[in-house]
């Protein structure tokens, strides 16, 4: 994803106490968010809309969310049914909320080298070959940001 979203203020109910006249986040940083947490969130939903949902390690790389697991994990197979999810930093004080969809997907050599190169540095392992094998690939539809509570509250939407 090459092009900034379309933001917006987050309407809340008046009942929050958010502020009202709070400039809005740069897109920016909230990649700068996403790309220096540590953990991450991932909520799924089976085919009775039960809810699961897991702590997971991955990387923020060119608009996109990279991550792996067993395909037969609970959270593997209900994204096999149901692509949606809903994908948050581990970060309650100044929260990145996303909503999108995954896909399972074999990366390109060059695709495979960034994630790898990423994982690598932020956690100390990682190599291109198990990215071309198989990776998970979060892509974004809308994200929420705030910071402390609800300074600034943002709405991000992708559109085509």
């Amino acid at each position: 994803m090459s092009v900034d979203p379309v933001r917006t203020r987050l309407e809340l109910p008046s009942a929050y106490g958010a502020p009202i006249d709070s400039a809005l986040l740069d897109w920016s940083s909230v990649v700068e968010r996403l790309e220096q947490a540590e953990h991450y969130w991932l909520s799924t939903v089976d085919r009775n809309a039960a809810p699961n949902s897991r702590p997971l390690d991955g990387v923020w790389v060119e608009g996109a969310f990279y991550f792996g697991g067993d395909p037969a994990t609970r959270w593997r197979r209900n994204l096999a049914e149901n692509p949606r999810a809903c994908l948050s930093i581990d970060d309650t004080t100044n929260p990145v909320i996303l909503e999108g969809s995954v896909s399972v997907e074999s990366l390109n050599e060059n695709d495979a080298e960034k994630v790898a190169a990423t994982t690598k540095t932020k956690y100390g392992w990682g190599s291109r070959e198990q990215f071309q094998v198989e990776s998970c690939v979060f892509r974004p539809i809308r994200v929420i940001a705030w910071i402390g509570l609800f300074q600034n509250a943002t709405r991000f939407r992708f559109v085509d």
